[in-house]
């Protein structure tokens, strides 16, 4: 598939899901492991999500064989703008670079800036330095009860009001007990969703608690 091709996302879609041999960053051969990766349908489900909020800059907190980013990109490509920051300190080392050797032979590579850092070490720091705010997150990285919260606590401080967070892996129950704490505590509406696997969330507006709000996860 050329890179110099604006392909359209169905025939993406096709080539994603058509074989579990990709090539890697080094243009190898990898078998890939299709559980570790999101279905089709939430794939589109993603892609039609991002078309919508129109981010002007989306965070990806795991990265993987790259379905997602794929996803997140080309939809950031259809839309005419906008950025995919993914953070991913394994795409290299663990996935042999698999997603970022997808999003160039697809020609998305310009809508992605990876990051090859510990989300937690990361998110502070672009939180403090960048004053960027972002419209869209997909949250699908350490999946630990601690490490999913931070991940949420800085997206919820760098979300946009109307923006769109969506937790993979919602039947964890450490991802779960972070997805409620969400709905519980901010501000957040969950939308209509058909995949069981994700929680999507849109911020309805900034948090206003005073200091005596006192809550648990």
């Amino acid at each position: 598939m050329s890179s110099t091709t604006c392909v359209p996302f169905s025939e993406i879609l096709d080539d994603l899901y058509g074989g579990i041999v990709k090539k890697t960053v080094a243009g190898h051969d990898r078998e890939i492991t299709p559980i570790q990766s999101i279905p089709r349908s939430a794939a589109q489900f993603v892609y039609d999500t991002v078309r919508t909020v129109r981010p002007k800059t989306a965070i990806e907190i795991g990265m993987a064989w790259g379905f997602s980013s794929v996803a997140i990109c080309s939809a950031l490509r259809d839309n005419g703008q906008g950025l995919n920051i993914v953070i991913d300190p394994l795409q290299i080392r663990l996935w042999e670079g698999v997603a970022l050797a997808s999003l160039d032979r697809l020609g998305l590579r310009e809508q992605a800036r990876f990051e090859e850092r510990r989300s937690d070490q990361f998110l502070p720091s672009f939180w403090q330095t960048e004053q960027t705010r972002i419209q869209f997150a997909f949250i699908d990285g350490d999946h630990r009860v601690d490490a999913v919260f931070m991940d949420f606590y800085y997206v919820n401080k760098l979300l946009d009001e109307g923006g769109v967070v969506i937790f993979d892996d919602v039947q964890f129950s450490s991802v779960s007990s972070v997805e409620r704490y969400a709905l519980r505590t901010f501000h957040y509406e969950k939308l209509p969703c058909g995949e069981a696997r994700f929680s999507a969330l849109r911020k309805v507006k900034e948090d206003d608690r005073g200091w005596e709000a006192y809550g648990h996860l």
